[in-house]
């Protein structure tokens, strides 16, 4: 790091959490097909060679796919005030679950 005249520079960069990765896929995933293509491409680590690794070629991606097979449909739930509501994953999702039902 090198300082300036405001201070010490700060070097920061943007991580995601594996979970939250998946529910953003999840969210953006229109059917279970889509789902299981979407996981097989991340990343999950490079090689010495600096190729990216991904869940398909781990082979886990069909897993994680089943995995994530239940969150892909909403959950009828409760408000406080006793109103029954469905909650979902993403607003892609509602039209195209809700819909289909």
């Amino acid at each position: 790091m090198n300082k300036t005249i405001n201070g010490y520079e700060r070097e920061d960069g943007f991580d995601i959490s594996a979970a939250s990765e998946l529910m953003a896929i999840l969210a953006l995933s229109k059917d279970l097909k889509d789902l299981r293509t979407r996981i097989g491409r991340i990343v999950v680590a490079y090689s010495l060679d600096g190729e990216p690794i991904t869940t398909e070629d781990l082979q886990v991606a069909g897993a994680m796919a089943v995995s994530m097979k239940e969150a892909i449909e909403p959950t009828l739930m409760q408000t406080l005030e006793g109103v029954p509501t469905l909650i979902h994953a993403g607003h892609s999702r509602t039209s195209l679950t809700v819909t289909h039902q």
